[in-house]
C-alpha cells in the first residue's frame, strides 16, 4: 500500500464521516448488514524499535509491533467509509441508498445488499417505516491477507431500530470483510459474531494476545471467541475480544483488553466491558 492511497482513504473516510456524523442509519440484510459506524477512528498501529524511532522488528521480537501498520490502517479508513454507505436504511430513500451500496459492496455481499433494498424486503420496510442507526463503540483490525489483498475488521456496536411498532436498541458484534481491488476497497462480506483474528505481527502481539485470551476465559467461564487488535505500540497491546461463559451478563460478553510488558512477561491489566444492550 503506498503513502498516496492510504492518504487518499483516510480523507475519504473523514469525509464521510462528516457528512453523516456518529450514528448511521442500518439495513438489516439477509447476510446481516449491520455494520461499522461513522464515529470509528483509524486505529494508528506503531512499529518501532526499542528505542522508539521507525524501523523493522525480526520475527522473534518481543516487542509488539504490526508488519504493515500503513496497510492496516488503510483498510480501517477503507470499512470506515464504505460500511458509511451500505448501512443507510430509511424507509423514504432506498432508492439513493441502493446506488452508493452497489459502488462499495462485491461478491454474494453485493448481492443480499441488493436483495434486501428491492422487491418485498423494501416494500416492508417502507410499510413498516422502519429507520435503523449503529453506533460504533470500538473496532480493530484483524486478518489481512498475505498479498494485502483482504482484511477483516472487528466492530463492537450498538444497533438502534424505529419503525411503526416501536424502537429499541441491541448490542451487536460484526466482522466486516473487505478486498481491495486496485485503488478501491470493497465489502465482501459481514459476519455478526464473527472472528476477525489477528493481523500480521510480532511475537509479542500475539504473547499478548495468549494472555489476555487465557485471563478473560479464566474471568468469563467460557472461551473467547472473537479477536482483533485495537492499538500495539512496544511494551503495551489493547485487543478487542469477546467471550460467552457462565459469567457473562446476557446481552454482554464484549471486552476491551489492555496488556503490558513487566520484566519479559506480558500481563494484563484493564479489562473494561463495551456497552451491553
Amino acid at each position: 500500500m503506498t503513502e498516496d492511497v492510504s492518504r487518499v482513504d483516510r480523507r475519504r473516510a473523514q469525509t464521510q464521516a462528516r457528512r453523516k456524523g456518529r450514528r448511521l442509519t442500518v439495513l438489516r440484510l439477509v447476510c446481516l448488514a449491520v455494520a461499522l459506524g461513522a464515529g470509528i477512528a483509524s486505529v494508528v498501529l506503531f512499529l518501532t524499535r526499542n528505542d522508539g524511532t521507525p524501523g523493522q522488528l525480526t520475527a522473534d521480537s518481543a516487542t509488539a509491533a504490526v508488519r504493515d501498520p500503513e496497510t492496516a490502517s488503510a483498510y480501517l479508513a477503507a470499512a470506515a467509509s464504505d460500511l458509511q454507505v451500505v448501512t443507510s436504511s430509511d424507509y423514504r430513500s432506498l432508492d439513493d441508498e441502493l446506488t452508493a451500496g452497489l459502488a462499495v459492496t462485491t461478491g454474494a455481499y453485493q448481492k443480499s445488499y441488493r436483495a434486501a433494498l428491492t422487491g418485498d424486503a423494501a416494500r416492508a420496510a417502507q410499510r413498516q417505516r422502519i429507520v435503523q442507526t449503529f453506533q460504533t463503540l470500538k473496532s480493530g483490525i484483524g486478518e489481512i491477507a498475505d498479498d494485502s489483498s483482504s482484511a477483516k475488521v472487528l466492530v463492537f456496536g450498538l444497533q438502534h431500530v424505529q419503525s411503526a411498532a416501536g424502537a429499541g436498541t441491541t448490542a451487536v458484534t460484526l466482522t466486516a470483510t473487505v478486498v481491495r481491488t486496485g485503488s478501491r476497497y470493497l465489502i465482501s462480506a459481514l459476519e455478526v459474531g464473527g472472528n476477525a483474528g489477528l493481523p500480521p505481527a510480532t511475537a509479542g502481539v500475539r504473547a499478548a494476545a495468549e494472555s489476555a485470551r487465557e485471563d478473560l476465559a479464566r474471568r468469563a467461564g467460557g472461551p473467547v471467541t472473537a479477536v482483533a487488535l485495537e492499538s500495539a505500540d512496544g511494551d503495551s497491546v489493547v485487543l478487542l475480544m469477546a467471550a460467552s461463559g457462565t459469567e457473562v451478563v446476557a446481552g454482554q460478553g464484549r471486552y476491551e483488553v489492555s496488556v503490558q510488558r513487566r520484566g519479559g512477561t506480558w500481563k494484563v491489566g484493564a479489562v473494561t466491558p463495551v456497552g451491553g444492550s
